[in-house]
């Protein structure tokens, strides 16, 4: 303690040192603002110091006498100096000390104090450390310990604050993470993750208000985290709802209301023991068909009806029972039970949060899902009744971030589900369900492409290749679709072959028909999915798939009827004009005779709303092949179907059309088609705005080609006095 307060006293003594030597240096400044402001400091100095001396002197101070610029006008005498043994300065020695000498005692002072706070750091980034690691463990008592420590050593550094807000709010000391996170705001006042950690710490005092307040400061921090953090708002906003739906619902059966007084009567009767397992499963029946309204489903959250599983003895014994060994009745009660969550979870969040805390659902779904018994019909049951209640949770955001945080292992519920897959052919399209609903969230997506995530999306694929069914189908797509959300994952699909073959199988299997109600969205569905995939880079051997890939959609865009404009045909323009970039000219030459006339018939009726990945598809194909040039001049008003578009609103359709008469402008019968037209005036004014750098180079380049193939187009030039216009902009294209 002695050495810790030695060194508060030396940190103290010089950093007045550096305050006096500041104002010294002020006082010889040739600045005259710069000297009268060091002179008003140094007066402030002097008062302080007479101020503290008169508090300590024993002589009686005059109050009367007057404070002058200088100081107090008058001398201080310290009667107990002798008494104390101290000897008064040498002030001749200290006039004659030579100012580099000072000057180097202060400089080799900071070094040490810089080293000290150095060595501070590291003593306190290794406890953090230690911390960190006890934190993983869910140690968060001596993950506490250790952050404290660490903040003993340094307290300006915010991580350390929020770390140890971080643990107090898991072991629920609430009012301890807030004033963690205040210490961060005095290190950082724009600091995240306090903001963050304050919200959940308001949350758990259940004073909401304020919660949703520091998550707003947050979202002002930080608004490219909106979306996460808007979720946390979510939460609170369920649990104010909660707790509106537990008054009400108190306030119903405190009002005598037969049908609630009768549900807390069944529940009653449930908790009484030594009846046989067939009582509890009629009991949890009974129950089940109690719960109509919110008000019924909260009354039951309040009176503890969602935890049984934990407090009731016959039912936690029928759960606890080994699949092998669990009888019909034991297995009715345990479906009975979950049955009755699941009704419990129906439009009601507060439910879901309650059931998923409650409930020890991820061991109970991997139990299940790898037992060797779902042979046997009651076990059956059982799984299908916990599948039914998993899918509810999963239906709100809330819900699926409940087991995912309570539930850590993401590979664990990836691997029971695709267990389920496997084996319950029944419950597929629910399985799917589930497993689309926690796809959108970020937590499972980033960490389900494990081998635990192969073999699910490997379930995926033998489920729509086994199945007829349109949904089913439909469904696993958008599941692989929100996989591929992260780049992560992307990048593995693309670099898997089995996924484009399987891709291909699809569209084959199941082309849009009138007689298969939703093969339009289902076909929308896997163009979508390979045109994201098609801007990865895709593995070795791709050229052989991805060509038999592009003839199919080739095939496809020629059986659309002219005047249909749908997401199907957009994507499948996208598709195909993906497919050539990454193809090249040997995609380009086996698709263009089905490509470029079924696209130019489609511009020609205009049948698309936004023919932007129309026209990428031609300028995908004049850009590889001269006779994709011969056949839009030969197509009927095919050249007028492009021009047409540079009269677009959107600038990617302008830039496109522009390039695609350039490529066909190298053909002269293209110029001297079009002298009697205003191309030259509209090219003109497409080139001068600057604010479309890509229109206006596309633009200008075709000036100047159809002005090389036709001189006419040059003395058009001249009339409209583009020539200057046409050379500024050629000028920074080659800058």
């Amino acid at each position: 303690m002695e050495d810790e307060k030695n060194k508060k006293d030396l940190d103290s003594f010089l950093s007045r040192v550096d305050e006096i030597e500041s104002i010294v240096k002020g006082l010889a400044s040739s600045d005259e603002d710069v000297s009268n402001t060091s002179i008003k400091k140094a007066d402030a100095l002097l008062n302080s110091v007479n101020s503290n001396l008169a508090k300590t002197d024993t002589v009686q101070s005059d109050s009367d006498i007057p404070i002058l610029k200088t100081g107090v006008d008058r001398t201080v005498i310290n009667s107990d100096a002798s008494k104390q043994g101290t000897s008064l300065p040498n002030i001749q020695q200290h006039n004659s000390a030579e100012p580099a000498a000072f000057m180097a005692a202060l400089e080799k002072d900071c070094q040490e104090r810089a080293e000290r706070k150095q060595r501070m750091k590291k003593e306190a980034e290794k406890l953090k450390d230690e911390g960190n690691a006890e934190f993983s463990k869910g140690n968060y008592a001596k993950a506490v310990s250790l952050y404290s420590q660490a903040t003993e050593k340094t307290k300006d550094w915010d991580v350390l604050h929020t770390n140890l807000a971080q643990a107090n709010i898991r072991l629920n000391r609430f009012e301890a993470a807030l004033e963690n996170c205040t210490w961060a705001f005095r290190v950082n006042e724009r600091c995240l993750k306090a903001f963050i950690l304050q919200g959940k710490a308001y949350f758990g005092l259940r004073q909401y208000e304020k919660a949703i307040e520091s998550y707003r400061e947050a979202i002002k921090v930080a608004p490219e985290k909106e979306s996460m953090i808007n979720a946390y708002i979510a939460q609170v906003t369920a649990m104010v709802e909660s707790q509106s739906q537990e008054e009400a619902a108190t306030e119903l059966f405190s009002g005598g209301d037969a049908m609630s007084s009768g549900l807390v009567e069944v529940l009653r009767k449930l908790r009484c023991l030594g009846e046989p397992p067939m009582y509890y499963s009629g009991g949890l029946r009974i129950l089940k068909s109690l719960l109509n309204d919110v008000n019924s489903r909260t009354l039951l959250r309040l009176n503890g009806g969602l935890g049984l599983m934990k407090v009731h003895p016959v039912i936690a014994k029928c759960f606890d029972a080994a699949t092998d060994r669990l009888s019909e009745q034991e297995a009715d009660v345990c479906a009975a039970y979950l049955e009755m969550l699941k009704s419990a979870c129906d439009d009601n969040d507060g439910n879901r949060v309650e059931v998923v805390g409650q409930n020890d659902l991820s061991n109970l779904l991997h139990r299940y899902a790898n037992s060797q018994c779902l042979n046997k019909a009651h076990v059956r049951t059982v799984v299908t009744a916990v599948i039914q209640l998993l899918h509810v949770i999963s239906e709100t955001k809330i819900g699926r971030q409940g087991v995912l945080v309570k539930y850590d292992a993401v590979s664990s519920l990836s691997s029971s589900l695709s267990s389920l897959l496997a084996s319950m052919n029944s419950c597929q399209p629910v399985i799917l369900a589930i497993v689309n609903n926690f796809a959108l969230e970020k937590k499972f997506r980033t960490q389900t492409c494990s081998d635990a995530g192969d073999v699910l999306i490997k379930c995926i694929e033998d489920v729509i290749e086994e199945c007829d069914s349109v949904t089913t189908a439909l469904t696993s797509f958008y599941i692989l679709t929100n996989l591929a959300i992260e780049a992560y994952n992307r990048q593995k699909f693309a670099s898997r072959l089995q996924t484009w073959r399987f891709c291909l199988k699809v569209l084959k299997k199941f082309a849009p028909h009138p007689a298969r109600p939703r093969s339009e969205e289902l076909l929308s569905a896997v163009l979508g999915f390979l045109a994201n995939l098609a801007l990865e880079k895709t593995g070795a051997g791709f050229s052989e798939v991805g060509l038999e890939l592009c003839m199919q959609c080739s095939g496809m865009l020629v059986e659309k009827r002219p005047g249909e404009d749908s997401e199907g045909l957009q994507r499948l323009f996208l598709l195909i004009s993906r497919l050539f970039i990454k193809g090249g000219d040997s995609f380009v030459s086996r698709c263009q005779d089905m490509v470029v006339p079924a696209t130019l018939e489609i511009l020609k009726n205009k049948g698309l709303n936004s023919p932007k990945s129309s026209v990428a598809c031609l300028v995908g194909c004049t850009k590889c092949s001269d006779e994709a040039k011969h056949k839009i001049v030969d197509y009927p008003k095919g050249l007028k179907s492009v021009m047409d578009l540079l009269k677009s609103d959107d600038e990617s359709v302008v830039g496109n059309a522009a390039l695609c008469l350039s490529h066909c402008s190298d053909l002269p019968r293209v110029c001297k088609a079009f002298v009697k037209t205003n191309i030259i005036m509209d090219l003109l004014v497409l080139a001068r705005d600057q604010m479309k750098p890509t229109v206006r180079h596309n633009c200008a380049i075709l000036i100047a080609k159809l002005c090389q193939g036709d001189q006419r187009h040059l003395e058009r030039l001249r009339e409209l006095h583009g020539v200057e216009i046409l050379n500024t902009v050629l000028h920074h294209v080659k800058e």
